[in-house]
Order: structure tokens, then C-alpha cells, then sequence
């Protein structure tokens, strides 16, 4: 039990690192011009964060003893997408703060709990 929930937290630490990067670094604006989707970088902010709320979940179901886990889950990624938004603003050039971000990323934390009250509503979390 102690290594899957050790690779489970390695799971969720990666996730967020790598969130964390993509989110903080300067990226080659260029990549994808070619499609013509509006706002295209709103899906990964979407993928991001329903994807951290649903491997952090992995990792936190496990424990018994983290009572309101999930709306505590949720809060917690909302914050850190707010974080990483005002990180943006405050402290690199090449990128900017957004609301749009802040709410697109709320929106994945949301669903991405929905998805797992849906899928895994018989299952105690």
C-alpha cells in the first residue's frame, strides 16, 4: 500500500510540476499557428487543471483520515491557478496574468471533480 501511494504522490508532484513549468516558462508563441481555433490555449489551461484535481484525488483517496477532500481539492487548485496567474503578471516577462486563464482553470478544477463524483459515486472518498 505505501508504494502505490508513494508513486500516486509522485504522480500528483509531477502533474503539478509540470503545470507549474509550462505555466511559468517562455514558450515558442509560433507552435500551432497554423490551426485556427480561438482561444486555443484556454483547452490546455481546461486539461490542466481537471487533470490536477483528478491525480491529486488519486493520491488523496487513499487517506481516510482528509475529511472534505474534495471541495478542499478544488479550493486548493482554484488558489494555485490564481497563484500561477498572478506569478505570470508579477514576475516574468514573457508572460502575462488572465482572468479568462483564472476562470478557464477553475472551470477544469470544477469538472474535473464532477467527473470523479460521476465515475466513482459508488466508491467512498
Amino acid at each position: 500500500m505505501a508504494l502505490n501511494l508513494n508513486i500516486k504522490l509522485f504522480i500528483a508532484l509531477l502533474w503539478t510540476s509540470i503545470v507549474t513549468v509550462l505555466s511559468t516558462i517562455e514558450l515558442d508563441t509560433t507552435i500551432g499557428t497554423g490551426i485556427k481555433i480561438a482561444n486555443k490555449d484556454k483547452y490546455a489551461h481546461f486539461i490542466f487543471y481537471f487533470l490536477f484535481v483528478i491525480v491529486w484525488y488519486n493520491y488523496f483517496k487513499i487517506n481516510n483520515n482528509f475529511k472534505n477532500k474534495k471541495i478542499v481539492l478544488v479550493i486548493t487548485a482554484i488558489l494555485f491557478g490564481i497563484a500561477m496567474e498572478l506569478y505570470q503578471a508579477n514576475f516574468t516577462i514573457s508572460r502575462h496574468g488572465d482572468l479568462l486563464d483564472v476562470l478557464v482553470n477553475s472551470i477544469g478544477a470544477i469538472l474535473g471533480m464532477q467527473f470523479i463524483n460521476y465515475f466513482f459515486k459508488n466508491k467512498t472518498a
